[in-house]
């Protein structure tokens, strides 16, 4: 039973990761017209895809923590607007490429910009969740003389 529940996870985040490739791909398609050097790099457009992939990845499956005492969970905060403004900037990008626009590149910057930023708020979100309330970790060699002293 736990195998299922695992590989139904996995299978999750595989296909959560696939949609951020995706909408990563419309982004990086959309900003690659700009006439701005860096951004119509195949690097660049490699960084956007798959920025996407591990933010999308990452933020799915999260356990949500109990509320803090402003009565919003930072996790859930985080997660939900990293989510939001991919998800904005990814429609936005798709809706370029449809109509055939030509924004000016200061446009597709901030653009390409939010779609990081978003992304980011993602995985800053999955760091916080996995390791956010873990007592930090002590190295072997401190638990050994700890061991020593108390003997």
């Amino acid at each position: 039973m736990d195998t299922i529940r695992h590989m139904t996870q996995l299978i999750e985040r595989i296909g959560l990761a696939m949609a951020g490739l995706a909408c990563g791909t419309f982004v990086a398609a959309s900003v690659g017209h700009a006439d701005i050097g860096i951004l119509q790099s195949e690097w660049a457009s490699l960084v956007i895809v798959v920025a996407g992939g591990v933010g999308f990845a990452a933020a799915s499956g999260l356990q949500y923590g109990e509320t803090r005492h402003s009565g919003l969970d930072p996790v859930c905060l985080l997660c939900a607007a990293g989510t939001f403004l991919t998800s904005v900037i990814a429609l936005t990008s798709v809706g370029v490429l449809v109509i055939g626009a030509d924004p000016p590149a200061v446009w597709l910057s901030l653009l390409a910009a939010s779609w990081i930023g978003g992304v980011v708020l993602q995985i800053a979100a999955a760091g916080v969740a996995r390791y956010g309330d873990r007592p930090p970790r002590r190295s072997i060699l401190v638990a050994r003389a700890q061991l020593r002293d108390a003997a």
